[in-house]
């Protein structure tokens, strides 16, 4: 039995490790401009996450958590 959807992606690894790089969700929250409300709602409930929070969230983390792991169906893991 499949987990998700085709084309869906989990973004709860990922949103969890910047949070982790962050501190806390209301420190991930300040760095890309948002509420913590929006922070906890993508993490409990969201079943898609938003491309400019993606982009915003591997900003605020210098890379560490790029945008790829948010959005594979968007962005593509990029070659070293």
């Amino acid at each position: 039995m499949f987990l998700y959807k085709v084309g869906m992606h989990d973004h709860k690894p990922a949103l969890l490790d910047a949070i982790k790089l962050k501190g806390n969700q209301t420190a991930l929250a300040k760095a890309i401009g948002v509420e913590q409300a929006h922070i906890w709602y993508w993490l409990n409930k969201a079943k898609k996450f938003p491309v400019e929070i993606a982009i915003a969230i591997e900003q605020a983390t210098h890379g560490k958590v790029p945008r790829s792991r948010f959005r594979p169906d968007i962005f593509p893991e990029r070659k070293r």
